[in-house]
């Protein structure tokens, strides 16, 4: 059988840091947090508060995940960031790599002076969040040009469609392709039509807005989306850009 000492014996071999936390966001426990390559020693935390080590906004943030778990008695599972900006104390020339956590927030059925209390599990999630990212990216992006496939094309339209509903936001869609470049192809190399169609790749990274997204369509064909933009505003756009890259 398993008795008390034994049991919180499993608790401070824990990888993870649980947290027992009140409803104020009072430090009541600290557990486990022994896998030493992401985690340091939070024992010391036991007495404070959140407040006393988070900024205000952040802290709000973890206040309202704590209520959320409280009145719904079930568990609640948020992703989230901490960066040198979050947290008290901290020099601002810090790491501003922000360090990505999964929680898992769960009501428990006792109180602890006079508060209820909730287990916050936090794992470093960090190294999964950007092989995510970097995974989408390439989800995204077409191999040859490094613009936008047709796959975040469709996504982001849906997105500005959405927008256009609810505040009448327009957006532009421009559409066009290389004359001739599959006789180009066929008389001097793929690889002379592939540096048009990098050409093209290069006019529309330099040219557009950080907000405009760029997708390059089907072999010789290419998307340009600029929000926010008029219908006259894209068509001197067009008129202005697209003979740059002839």
């Amino acid at each position: 059988m398993i008795n008390i000492e034994h049991m919180t014996a499993v608790l401070e071999a824990l990888p993870d840091p649980a947290f027992i936390l009140s409803h104020s966001g009072k430090y009541v426990a600290v557990f486990g947090g022994r896998d030493t390559r992401y985690y340091h020693d939070g024992t010391g935390l036991v007495g404070l508060y959140i407040s006393d080590l988070i900024r205000p906004h952040k802290a709000s943030w973890f206040l309202e995940q704590i209520d959320r778990a409280l009145a719904s008695r079930k568990l609640v599972v948020e992703e989230y960031e901490l960066s040198n900006k979050d947290v008290k104390g901290l020099p601002e020339e810090g790491p501003e790599v922000p360090i990505w956590f999964e929680g898992r927030i769960q009501a428990l059925d006792f109180v602890v002076d006079g508060e209820a209390v909730v287990l916050w599990v936090a794992s470093n999630i960090s190294e999964r969040h950007d092989l995510e990212i970097r995974l989408r990216e390439l989800g995204d992006t077409d191999q040859l040009t490094c613009l936008f496939n047709r796959r975040k094309l469709e996504r982001d339209l849906t997105l500005h469609y959405e927008l256009f509903e609810r505040h009448s936001v327009p957006t532009s869609i421009l559409m066009f392709d290389l004359d001739n470049l599959k006789k180009i192809n066929d008389s001097q190399g793929h690889h002379v039509g592939d540096e048009m169609i990098l050409a093209v790749a290069n006019v529309c990274r330099l040219e557009l807005r950080k907000t405009d997204t760029a997708c390059r369509f089907g072999g010789d064909e290419f998307v340009v989306a600029l929000p926010n933009t008029e219908r006259e505003h894209a068509v001197q756009f067009a008129d202005f850009q697209l003979p740059t890259s002839r």
